[in-house]
């Protein structure tokens, strides 16, 4: 699990880093303006997407847990895409052509049937424990475009060369994500036969509830930005987006942990033991990363951005480790959305959050400003911990403690994990030599 970890933190850096470098040549030959388009379309289209994550966990609770043959789900699946991608299309495209200056969300119309495919599909890939292949569908959406749009902006395409090349690097998503599914053996468990047609139901009804559990999710995330931009105006956003993304790199690593043990949480007979060791380790790992960037993300911050922003150091220190102790809620939130069948719960504790949050910041800001909406944050994402954690520990018939207080078995397991992880990189060099 450790090698398909540090694989997916790989590829989740590469495409970190291939964003930044496209909106740097974006920004440099387009202006701002152009630059604007091209992350309004991909803006739009994020959030749009997001909303597939719910039927990517009905293929994984369909496919892992219930155990339905991987071809009877796919089938479902290719019913259930029209009716989730061709209304919004259209919504995109008609918008695009009746209100002036949305034309990008034209290229939002033309990439959404891709970008939902493949993140769709790649719940299979989760459910059969592809990182990799999982990994490549996330990938090359962002690297492919880094690489080919910055050609196309550079011997100057323009804009719509921008936003073409941009559809262009979803479609190629969307053809891998087609092709990998064709290649793999199925799970050897998944062998109960079902109706694609009441399969493609359950996908629309299950995702349904679980898309807006996610919606409400990343409003939930947002809340406190939404609140400032509202009371405090574009700089002090501009201050407080810099200590939310610094904060929120310590999620690269859990993200990345929780990946790889999707489909084993889902699929699995008795997950006891392994939910309560990853939930476990990726609170250890989380505290001893935030530590870190409490020390050193003032100075980080101060070098990277500029003295303007100086003022982050307190409101990043109040909102570390509350984003330290949120990165578990993946694995909370995925055990009671997949294993309970339960999105609507999920729904109501976001709901509940992202109401607390808006609710702690409005009254702080006007008296501690940004610091305010980053207690407010923080405050709110240990609660929603504390309530998954409780509640998945009821399903499991275990302890609270036992799911998230660190052992010092946990430091040894990962610790010993690294050096056999290094040693199986340095023994064929070795050997070699």
């Amino acid at each position: 699990m450790l090698g398909k970890t540090l694989y997916t933190l790989a590829a989740q850096a590469l495409g970190t880093l291939g964003a930044l470098a496209i909106g740097i040549v974006l920004a440099r030959v387009l202006g701002p303006s152009g630059r604007g388009a091209v992350s309004y379309a991909w803006l739009v289209l994020g959030m749009a997407a997001l909303y597939a994550d719910g039927p990517a966990a009905a293929i994984i609770a369909q496919y892992a847990n219930d155990k339905f043959r991987r071809r009877d789900v796919y089938r479902g699946l290719l019913r259930a895409l029209p009716i989730l991608i061709v209304p919004a299309a259209i919504g995109f495209a008609v918008v695009a052509f009746t209100l002036p200056g949305q034309m990008p969300l034209l290229a939002v119309a033309c990439a959404l049937p891709f970008a939902v495919y493949a993140q769709c599909v790649k719940g299979f890939f989760l459910a059969e424990t592809r990182i990799r292949t999982a990994n490549g569908v996330d990938l090359i959406p962002l690297a492919g475009y880094a690489v080919l749009g910055s050609v196309v902006v550079l011997l100057g395409g323009g804009v719509v060369g921008a936003l073409v090349t941009w559809v262009a690097a979803y479609a190629a998503s969307a053809l891998f994500g087609a092709l990998a599914i064709r290649r793999a053996p199925a799970l050897e468990r998944a062998t109960v036969s079902g109706e694609p047609a009441a399969l493609a139901r359950g996908q629309l009804v299950f995702g349904a509830k679980s898309g807006l559990m996610y919606a409400a999710g990343y409003v939930n995330l947002r809340m406190g930005a939404f609140v400032v931009a509202a009371m405090l105006g574009d700089a002090a956003l501009g201050i407080y987006t810099v200590v939310v993304a610094v904060s929120e790199l310590l999620w690269k690593i859990s993200n990345a942990l929780a990946w790889s043990a999707f489909g084993r949480i889902a699929g699995d007979d008795d997950v006891r033991e392994l939910v309560g060791r990853i939930a476990r380790s990726v609170v250890l790992v989380e505290l001893v990363l935030g530590i870190v960037v409490f020390a050193g993300g003032p100075w980080l911050i101060t070098h990277v951005y500029g003295a303007a922003f100086a003022s982050a150091a307190l409101p990043l220190r109040i909102m570390v480790f509350g984003v330290a102790a949120y990165a578990v809620e993946p694995i909370l939130g995925y055990f009671i959305l997949v294993r309970c069948k339960r999105p609507m719960l999920v729904l109501s504790i976001q709901v509940g959050a992202a109401a607390l949050c808006g609710g702690i910041a409005f009254l702080a800001i006007p008296r501690y400003g940004i610091a305010g909406a980053a207690a407010a944050t923080a405050a709110t994402y240990v609660c929603v911990v504390i309530v998954k954690a409780t509640i998945v520990a009821r399903a499991l018939r275990m302890p609270v403690a036992e799911l998230i207080v660190p052992r010092s078995s946990d430091a040894l397991a990962i610790a010993g994990a690294l050096r056999r992880a290094v040693h199986r990189r340095l023994t064929p060099t070795a050997a070699a030599a």
